[in-house]
């Protein structure tokens, strides 16, 4: 049986329907199990506490309590903090359960996962290519010139990497870095800025990826409760219609709140 383990890092949002979807990626395909471990702050989202959340999904987690200094900072060093504790989590976890992880998946409690990317992480451990410094990013890498400037820096999307436990090891280190001055703190750019820095290979992982807003929420609700999605995870079935409508409700999201996601 090949294992991953699952790093969630970060706020808890819808989290009752979002854990759902988690847990069916342990019925997606027989040949993996998936061990969700999950770090997140003592906060609310939409009136809902994290410390009231049921975390049982995982085989690990914690809620955290805020502290000042973190909450007067950039969400990049609370993400950089929690994915820190998560990791922290697996690796114990490792050590105690004796056992190695084949790969490691490091995202945020809010982001939809298709299909095809579950399938193409698969095929990337049975093919063995997850070397023990390279990782997969959604979209890559970019390195480009920052607008109204003469300076360039290296971008990311920041929905999730995966690869072997040992590249995740060191994109764990991130928080320590920003906090000895190496990185900036600065959404998209820090954790493109720390991967380059520290020599890890990156490659492009073009499985689809996208945010989960409350726009999609009824949507992921309405489909699990008549068993579509469980169908759609088990083989695939229209999942490119699906990912076009969630994409119509992500999008409408933007919109309604002038293109920023909050």
């Amino acid at each position: 049986m090949t294992k991953v383990a699952v790093l969630l890092s970060g706020q808890l949002r819808d989290w009752k329907t979002v854990s759902k979807i988690f847990k069916l990626w342990n019925y997606a395909n027989n040949e993996i199990s998936y061990d969700f471990f999950l770090s997140t702050w003592d906060d609310s989202y939409r009136g809902v506490y994290s410390k009231d959340a049921d975390l049982s999904m995982c085989v690990a987690s914690e809620v955290i309590l805020c502290e000042d200094f973190l909450l007067a900072d950039t969400e990049v060093l609370k993400y950089s903090y929690l994915l820190k504790r998560t990791n922290i989590l697996k690796n114990r976890y490792e050590k105690e359960q004796n056992i190695k992880y084949d790969a490691v998946i490091a995202t945020r409690p809010d982001v939809m996962f298709g299909f095809n990317l579950l399938d193409e992480i698969r095929h990337n451990i049975k093919a063995k290519n997850l070397g023990q410094r390279t990782l997969f990013i959604h979209d890559g890498i970019a390195d480009s010139f920052i607008p109204n400037t003469n300076e360039h820096a290296f971008y990311m999307m920041d929905f999730f990497v995966y690869g072997h436990s040992m590249a995740v090891n060191e994109y764990a280190k991130m928080y320590d870095d920003i906090m000895d001055g190496k990185l900036l703190n600065k959404i998209h750019i820090t954790p493109a800025t720390h991967i380059v820095n520290n020599r890890i290979n990156n490659r492009a992982s073009v499985g689809f990826a996208a945010i989960i807003r409350f726009t999609n929420v009824q949507l992921l609700e309405d489909m699990y409760n008549s068993r579509e999605l469980q169908k759609l995870m088990k083989n695939g079935y229209e999942s490119r219609i699906f990912e076009e409508n969630y994409l119509i409700g992500l999008n409408k999201y933007r919109r309604d709140n002038n293109n920023k996601l909050i």
